[in-house]
């Protein structure tokens, strides 16, 4: 993870689990009444849930296949565990489909592989990361005052 420890709790408010950086919480009391929503957090596989969700960002979850180059096999199953399927595409490269929770942070867990990497499907997720991409861009596109 980003080396910082969290919290997953139901949030009444919300009416779902939400995260929560320990570091940053403050005023922390104990409430009255019955527990809420238990029955969620027992629904809850901890192993699977933090394969999905990166850096504890909040998104929608989706099931996406990728491509990735073989040198890359380590930091993948690092990521999504030992149970993801890898299946060989070509002499160098293998697919895998996993679900993840797409975020900005997702986009970014991506970007460092550069071309070694790829979103295949679906296609929003693919377009999503374009969108991150041409955003990043065009920061560095325009003129700089200083």
């Amino acid at each position: 993870m980003d080396q910082n420890y969290y919290l997953l709790a139901y949030n009444p408010e919300a009416g779902a689990m939400r995260h929560y950086r320990v570091d940053r919480m403050t005023g922390i009391r104990q409430q009255p009444g019955p527990r809420e929503g238990k029955d969620l957090f027992e629904k809850t596989d901890m192993s699977t849930y933090t394969t999905k969700v990166f850096n504890m960002f909040t998104g929608e979850e989706k099931r996406v296949r990728l491509r990735f180059a073989s040198r890359l096999v380590d930091p993948v199953v690092d990521r999504f565990g030992e149970e993801a399927f890898l299946i060989p595409d070509g002499e160098d490269a293998f697919t895998v489909t996993v679900d993840v929770v797409v975020s900005p942070q997702f986009y970014a867990w991506l970007a460092p592989f550069g071309a070694d990497a790829e979103i295949l499907s679906p296609p929003e997720v693919r377009e999503g990361m374009v969108r991150q991409l041409k955003t990043l861009l065009a920061v560095y596109e325009k003129e700089n005052d200083t």
